[in-house]
């Protein structure tokens, strides 16, 4: 089921949400424009909906990114400035380990991948809770990436999807769980999920 961050107003009724990466940065005003999506998806993540974000994903669900001398107010799930480089701040494959419990990598999984962002966080000093260590590879910093708030993960790290098989089915199951949770008549049936490319 896919969704436009640019022309949506809000999520569709779903379970689970995808957030991919793109190019958010060059269609800042436009996001920032459409803020009845973002609040639908900040609503979504503090009911305990099942997101999943990567790279421009993880931008768009910051508090704020800095671009070019202006500041652009994301959706804010995570309390996170951004800045914009002129170069690099990750570029090149990815290995972490997940250390920290979450609903999408059971703890103790070795996650590959790769990354490729400008951006970096303003302030590494507040980061919210995390749980991958960066063993290869920049992330957010400080050997870490994966930010987490209830159950919505964001990483900067593109995954290996055929590397990583348990990352489908353990999206499944928390939307399926999800679905449960909103009562008896919702939780009948096959949990629907959505995918939403950030910046496109």
């Amino acid at each position: 089921m896919p969704l436009s961050s640019l022309e949506s107003s809000s999520l569709p009724p779903i379970d689970g949400l995808y957030i991919g990466g793109g190019f958010p940065e060059t269609q800042a005003e436009k996001l920032c424009a459409n803020r009845a999506l973002m609040n639908s998806v900040r609503s979504a993540a503090d009911s305990g909906m099942p997101i999943y974000a990567e790279c421009g994903g993880l931008i768009y669900l910051c508090r704020s990114l800095l671009w070019d001398d202006k500041k652009f107010e994301m959706t804010g799930v995570f309390p996170i400035d951004l800045e914009m480089n002129a170069k690099p701040a990750g570029h090149g494959y990815t290995e972490l380990l997940c250390d920290r419990d979450n609903p999408f990598f059971g703890t103790g999984t070795a996650i590959r991948g790769h990354e490729f962002h400008y951006t970096r966080p303003v302030d590494n000093s507040d980061c919210p809770k995390t749980s991958l260590k960066v063993k290869r590879g920049s992330g957010l910093g400080n050997e870490r990436d994966g930010l987490l708030y209830k159950n919505t993960m964001a990483a900067y790290t593109h995954i290996h999807a055929a590397g990583n098989v348990e990352w489908a089915h353990r999206f499944i199951a928390a939307a399926a769980e999800f679905k449960r949770g909103k009562g008896s008549a919702s939780g009948l049936g096959t949990p629907h999920g959505c995918v939403c490319s950030a910046g496109y």
